[in-house]
């Protein structure tokens, strides 16, 4: 009787690993199976398009909320805590209210901004690099929120094609290449850094609990989840939720992966899970 007791007690628990706390159907499009949106701060945004609108920006539940026209390449977007936007474009920053309407533009020559966050103070912050500068020199600069430049971090020793910036907490990670993470305070203290030899991450999440995930692709056949300790130098591999999921970002406390995908002309599906070993957060 107990040895049945412990079995339906197994069984319901690893049912429960690949049951998310939220799911979301974007309207976000999906071309030959791959996900034209990227996700921010609980957000789905589309910035790549060669025409038309180059920013579409989606509501938390995945409704489309307004597209904007921008006259140069948009290459990253970031969510204020109240719904306000900072869009990385050629070589400035474009402000924006939640409705799209831009307020202001903040001039970063001769950085070209590759990556954009902001943190929990309403910083801004940029992770670019400038013409003729050492090749692979990435530069990492702190704005106000009203666009004035307050420092200037990792002007040498990172190089590589920036892979990542993000904000949360009193956090702020960076994945200036695919081989080094660096993590660093709301100040720009740097608290860690730490090499990625030999490791296939393709994407990342900063939890606003501090913790750092990698979505590693060699883990095969699915890929799989691995916790990054930028201070001692560590990582960890950890339970994936399902095979079908992969890794896009973080909202909060919990992590996002996307679902597979229902068809043409469906948008992306995204489900939101808790960490592991961590109780449930909406």
């Amino acid at each position: 009787m107990g040895i049945l007791i412990l079995a339906v007690l197994f069984a319901g628990f690893t049912r429960a690993a690949d049951t998310p706390v939220r799911e979301v159907q974007s309207e976000c499009p999906v071309i030959s199976n791959g996900p034209v949106c990227e996700f921010r701060n609980g957000r789905f945004f589309s910035f790549e398009e060669s025409s038309g609108p180059n920013l579409r920006a989606y509501r938390p539940d995945g409704r489309l909320a307004f597209t904007v026209s921008v006259q140069t390449r948009v290459s990253d977007v970031a969510v204020d805590s109240d719904g306000s936007l900072a869009v990385a474009v050629g070589s400035g920053i474009a402000l924006l209210k939640a409705d799209g309407t831009q307020t202001a533009f903040v001039d970063t020559k001769p950085l070209v901004p590759a990556h954009i966050a902001i943190g929990a103070d309403h910083s801004i912050w940029v992770l670019g690099s400038e013409p003729g500068s050492q090749p692979g020199n990435m530069i990492l600069r702190r704005y106000t929120r009203d666009g004035r430049l307050v420092g200037s971090y990792l002007n040498s020793g990172s190089e590589g094609s920036p892979t990542s910036l993000m904000a949360a907490g009193n956090k702020i990670a960076v994945v200036p290449g695919s081989q080094e993470v660096i993590e660093l305070d709301e100040s720009g203290t740097v608290l860690g850094r730490m090499r990625l030899d030999n490791s296939a991450l393709m994407q990342f999440a900063l939890t606003s609990d501090g913790n750092l995930y990698g979505w590693d692709a060699t883990l095969m056949p699915y890929g799989g989840l691995v916790l990054l300790d930028p201070v001692k130098g560590t990582s960890k591999k950890l339970e994936t939720p399902g095979r079908h999921y992969s890794l896009i970002g973080a909202d909060g406390n919990n992590l996002v992966y996307r679902e597979p995908d229902g068809g043409p002309g469906d948008g992306m599906k995204a489900a939101w899970f808790p960490q592991p070993g961590k109780p449930e957060r909406q």
